[in-house]
């Protein structure tokens, strides 16, 4: 794709309505606390024990909320509660590993909350705790999340200390009026500050930043003074998430202004101006919503198909399990699903019982497996082909050829390719291959953000 096309107000209007993004398939409302430790346990012991795995941790705390946000996280300063979190995190580590005990890491990412509200001394216990419970890969990827707000000196230094070779900011908008409507408020000479204290201490390593559109009081015009500020300081790699509005999950988005949200039409427009914004400037569009360097190896796995997406958003280690750890964190296993306790007090109380903290998840059957991949493959490598796919996929066929009348996809019988418009469709065109979402559609209480 050089640029966008044209995308009418009517295509928005009709196409736009409650869809997952797929960070999962079956998505998370389908999950149930049926599944816990035993189901969790026996996956593992029947998985490949040569495979190498991903590891996350989620560290919950935040100094204050930000409105907009969905994440599952705390807001203290308390530095015992934190403290006490990290040692009971380096128990669950601990017993985690023995189940991995053959399978090397290749990747870690620390995510939150915000793990920058650590102190420098706790990032460098927790990395020591891990590297000293797991095997790593020689080429292993570790990432963490920064919170540019409160990144001083010190605590880059414990990062670095730490082995990240992965460094993400959560950006979002520099717009000022933005950023106070949202409570976070981070100028930009700020962010520039971070931004060159990182540069110094972890050259050539890589550097994400994610931002979000439809925020309120976003435009078109206020959006891409952000992009221009965001491409001075070049980072590496980019997300460019939609904001999804479910103010029935996190009563704090109810706080925003009446209309001040973009309409389905601007928030499109927000979008398809920064795509052409970024290909413009050297970057590579990506999946649904990332954008990468042409040298980045994302983008060199974008271009040879061997792309894949997690709940980390897309990345080149493909076919890993991810074994998440601390409260809420989700792992996938052999492409069944396990999230922990999303209460503190009842994730800390497994742990310290020498219990593995499993509240819920799901068991994959081979045909969710079978419809997992062909989503993964819509959204990673934007097209599916398998003999028989129309008789295979009749009831999906049909629902997929006005989606082919309107120039989202080529559709044939041996399979569906997405266009260019269809790119800014693709959770749409997924919507056909999930069997669950069929009856969930049905349901009065909202479930899923809207697709546009």
């Amino acid at each position: 794709m050089d640029r966008t096309p044209t995308i009418s107000a009517e295509q928005i209007k009709t196409l736009n309505r409650p869809g997952p993004r797929y960070t999962s398939y079956p998505t998370a409302p389908v999950w149930t606390e049926a599944v816990g430790p035993e189901e969790f346990v026996s996956t593992v012991q029947n998985a490949d024990s040569n495979q190498d795995i991903s590891l996350y941790l989620h560290l919950p705390f935040c100094p204050r909320h930000c409105h907009f946000c969905g994440c599952n996280v705390i807001i203290t300063s308390n530095r015992e509660v934190i403290s006490e979190y990290v040692r009971i995190l380096g128990q669950e580590i601990e017993r985690i590993s023995r189940l991995f005990s053959s399978r090397k890491v290749r990747q870690l990412q620390w995510g939150g909350g915000s793990p920058t509200h650590l102190s420098p001394e706790e990032i460098v216990w927790l990395s020591d705790k891990i590297r000293s419970s797991f095997s790593f890969a020689k080429d292993f990827e570790s990432g963490i999340e920064i919170n540019p707000q409160y990144t001083t000196e010190e605590l880059l230094n414990a990062i670095s200390k730490a082995g990240f070779n992965r460094i993400s900011m959560g950006i979002q908008d520099f717009d000022p009026k933005v950023q106070k409507v949202i409570n976070r408020i981070q100028p930009y000479e700020q962010v520039q500050s971070v931004m060159q204290m990182v540069r110094e201490r972890f050259s050539g390593r890589s550097v994400n930043f994610d931002l979000i559109y439809g925020l309120p009081y976003q435009t078109r015009e206020s959006f891409q003074r952000t992009l221009s500020q965001v491409l001075e300081l070049s980072p590496d790699r980019m997300a460019l998430y939609s904001y999804a509005h479910v103010p029935w999950l996190k009563p704090l988005m109810k706080l925003f202004p009446e209309g001040s949200l973009a309409d389905q039409v601007e928030k499109m427009g927000i979008f398809t101006d920064s795509v052409n914004t970024m290909l413009s400037h050297g970057y590579q569009f990506i999946g649904l919503d990332h954008f990468a360097r042409r040298e980045d190896p994302l983008s060199k796995a974008f271009d040879d198909r061997s792309l894949h997406r997690n709940f980390m958003g897309y990345t080149t280690m493909k076919g890993l399990d991810l074994i998440g750890m601390g409260m809420t964190s989700i792992s996938q296993v052999d492409s069944s699903f396990f999230q922990n306790h999303k209460k503190l007090s009842t994730w800390r109380d497994a742990v310290q019982a020498s219990k593995l903290p499993i509240h819920k998840g799901h068991i994959c059957s081979p045909e969710d497996k079978y419809r997992q991949k062909v989503i993964d493959q819509i959204l990673c490598q934007l097209s599916y082909q398998e003999d028989g796919f129309s008789h295979k996929f009749a009831l999906e066929y049909e629902e997929l050829v006005p989606l082919r009348d309107q120039g989202l996809i080529e559709l044939d019988e041996t399979g569906l390719r997405v266009t260019d418009l269809g790119r800014f469709f693709m959770r749409n065109i997924c919507l056909p291959f999930d069997t669950y979402y069929r009856e969930q559609k049905k349901s009065e209480k909202p479930m899923f953000s809207q697709t546009v």
